[in-house]
């Protein structure tokens, strides 16, 4: 049993707790558990946060499996950004309130492997997860703001009087729900010369998003309220399906000793359906595909030094929202509007990636590696030419240089 308190400024406290058991005849158990929570050095910036993990399994001679829990609670509050005049007179002032997204997931998982022999070995992995995310968002009316600027140095008149202004703010909501299920498979063989291995996965999805707005007014303390009787007004409404299939295998051979050389492929098959119903009734069908190549190479150099290097690529599918909002004659104003669908390719990462791994004691080992990846078709969300609003567009290129170093030390009982 583990447990760990933190505490800070502005009301920052965090407990960490893990417990782990062997309960006899191959049976075990761990929960472990986190709270978080902090006031914000910003005003009615509260936040809070929390996650509990629990594990049963049995382990035999030739068996393996276990059931996990994993569920999470988290309150963020994010204030946007503050005029001049309110950050001089004080910089924990905010313009508008709220501004709070609230999050749940929920995720079960399945875990099994059978030891045929000693070289061989089958695992199986299942697994179902919820999520659940609802941000509120309150901000100055469009409309009011519209007519303050018509009337700006204009004499009282017809639709410029006090009365007649339309609500100052108006309270944004929206909703994402997300269902997630998949199955893996995958069979290894440890040999004396290769380890190899190969397997197949099936991902499906089911997301929905709903943005609604409400006329709301201002208080004292400039927190959007909503008006009495104010209808609900849906802005957007999508509902996205997709799936994806996967085979992948990897060998790592012996070529010399101390030099090991691993070829590894995976190739993805994903089908995309968006469905818009709000503001424009559209179905759009995509599929995508593509194998991604990984190569890799270690060498002992001396008897505590091993160097390595590696090429790999990886894709990723445009999301549903991505997909809602990427035409430059129809752009939306994210996360409020969605218009319509054309097709999005598919980001393609490419990572060369060389290093050492450095052993100067029994406990102590240094690792220092240096890593260049190139993103080409990184979807971007970017203003209109035409308008005060944005889209998703792929982006030729892009590059992330960095590089790294890690310190581990390990004791034996």
């Amino acid at each position: 049993m583990e447990a760990d308190l933190s505490l800070g400024s502005y009301g920052r406290a965090r407990l960490d707790v893990s417990a782990g058991k062997a309960l006899g005849d191959g049976w075990h158990a761990y929960m472990a558990g986190t709270g978080w929570r902090e006031d914000g050095w910003r005003d009615r910036s509260d936040s809070d946060l929390g996650n509990l993990f629990f594990k049963l399994g049995r382990s035999t001679s030739g068996t393996q499996w276990n059931v996990s829990l994993l569920g999470s609670d988290g309150r963020l509050s994010g204030n946007g950004l503050t005029p001049d005049s309110f950050y001089a007179a004080d910089r924990r002032a905010i313009y508008t309130a709220p501004d709070e997204t609230r999050s749940r997931s929920l995720q079960v998982a399945l875990n099994g492997a059978h030891q045929f022999n000693a070289q061989d070995q089958l695992q199986l992995t299942l697994y179902l997860r919820q999520t659940r995310t609802r941000a509120n968002s309150g901000d100055i009316s469009d409309a009011y703001r519209d007519t303050l600027l018509g009337c700006q140095g204009q004499p009282a008149s017809e639709g410029c009087e006090a009365d007649d202004a339309p609500a100052n703010a108006v309270l944004n909501s929206a909703t994402v729900r997300e269902t997630s299920y998949g199955a893996s498979l995958q069979w290894s063989h440890d040999g004396d010369t290769h380890r190899f291995a190969f397997g197949a996965a099936l991902d499906m999805n089911r997301s929905h998003y709903t943005q609604t707005t409400q006329q709301a007014g201002f208080d004292s303390a400039r927190n959007a309220v909503p008006e009495p009787g104010a209808p609900v007004v849906t802005q957007a409404a999508l509902d996205g399906r997709d799936s994806t299939v996967g085979l992948f295998a990897t060998d790592t051979m012996r070529l010399l000793e101390g030099t090991f050389l691993t070829l590894a492929a995976r190739w993805n098959q994903g089908r995309r359906r968006t469905l818009l119903n709000v503001p424009t009734q559209s179905d759009e069908r995509f599929t995508y595909s593509r194998l991604n190549p990984s190569v890799g190479l270690t060498h002992r150099l001396l008897d505590r030094l091993v160097v390595f290097g590696s090429a790999s690529q990886g894709t990723r599918m445009p999301t549903a929202i991505e997909l809602g909002c990427a035409d430059p004659a129809n752009a939306c104003q994210l996360p409020t509007g969605l218009q319509a669908d054309p097709f999005l390719r598919q980001v393609v990462t490419r990572t060369l990636e060389f290093g050492g791994r450095w052993q100067p004691a029994d406990a102590t080992e240094v690792t220092l590696a240096l890593y260049r990846s190139d993103n080409r078709d990184d979807i971007v969300f970017q203003r209109s030419p035409v308008s005060p609003l944005g889209y998703f567009s792929n982006f030729p290129r892009r590059a992330t240089r960095a590089w790294s170093w890690a310190c581990a030390s390990a004791w034996a009982a």
